[in-house]
């Protein structure tokens, strides 16, 4: 990084020296093509749905999950990824606080990441506090016109994670009180995501939007489901199963294995009695 910017400007950049675990990801999907379910989301995603409780039912699948992966990324991946890979059925995880994110953060990953994500300078420019993705940019392709190679191998958590899915067993030992928050969606975020949905539904691939469980509150999470109810089957695990602040989550918003546990078996459970793993 040295090479292209001076210390003083680092601060205001988001670029990854070596492979995270979007490489990684991007590397597994290669050689995991056309599986029957795909899971979409941010880490809500891949801390919640676990390729092995499927297996037990002979469904392949693969979580596409990443962090704070906004509707913006989420497209690139149905682009890049779904479209070509078409699978019986997509588990998209809409947690309430992604719709209300820049999503700079996700987007400094895919950017990161290259291909087959090549995000434009076009794409950067309108987000909060652009200059950092916009330095970010500029640090990526000078490194590649000068064929200056970042290190290999950056994420490699063999136990804990597989086919995008990573296993969390710890407890919840610092439970919050966080007050009531309001669901404030951006308008780019609805936009993007009601063009996946019509991406999908072109695609002829059923969708099945799932909220993960959180424990806490949105004063208006009526708004919020009145508008996800209209647009795909939605099943919301703050209702439908009672999860315990501790015991089933390993900070105060993402699901341990105990957790997983419940809701994979509900899911499971749900998706066979409703004909949606049927084999076609």
């Amino acid at each position: 990084m040295e090479l292209i910017l001076p210390d003083i400007y680092k601060p205001n950049i988001l670029y990854q020296v070596g492979d995270g675990m979007l490489k990684k990801k991007m590397r597994d999907s290669e050689r995991i093509s056309s599986p029957d379910v795909v899971f979409l989301g941010s880490s809500h995603a891949y801390y919640s749905f676990d390729p092995v409780f499927f297996d037990k039912i002979g469904v392949s699948s693969f979580n596409w999950g990443t962090s704070q992966q906004t509707h913006p990324q989420t497209q690139m991946v149905i682009k890049e990824y779904i479209t070509q890979n078409k699978p019986k059925l997509v588990i998209y995880e809409v947690f309430p606080e992604i719709f209300a994110m820049s999503g700079r953060e996700s987007m400094a990953d895919f950017l990161n990441a290259g291909e087959p994500f090549e995000v434009s300078f076009g794409d950067i420019w309108h987000f909060d506090n652009s200059i950092a993705l916009i330095n970010t940019y500029l640090i990526k392709y000078s490194r590649r016109i000068l064929g200056v190679k970042d290190k290999t191998e950056f994420f490699d958590d063999k136990e804990s994670y597989d086919r995008g899915f990573i296993k969390e067993t710890n407890l919840n030992n610092n439970p919050r009180n966080i007050p009531m928050l309001k669901w404030v969606p951006r308008e780019n975020q609805l936009k993007a995501f009601e063009e996946n949905l019509k991406l999908l539904k072109d695609l002829d691939i059923p969708v099945l939007l799932v909220i993960a469980p959180y424990p806490f509150d949105y004063k208006n999470s009526d708004d919020f489901m009145s508008y996800l109810q209209p647009k795909a089957k939605l099943l919301s695990y703050k209702e439908i199963l009672e999860f315990d602040e501790i015991e089933d989550f390993s900070d105060f918003h993402h699901l341990n294995y105990n957790g997983v546990l419940k809701m994979n078996r509900h899911l499971i459970e749900f998706l066979t009695k409703n004909n949606y793993l049927s084999k076609s």
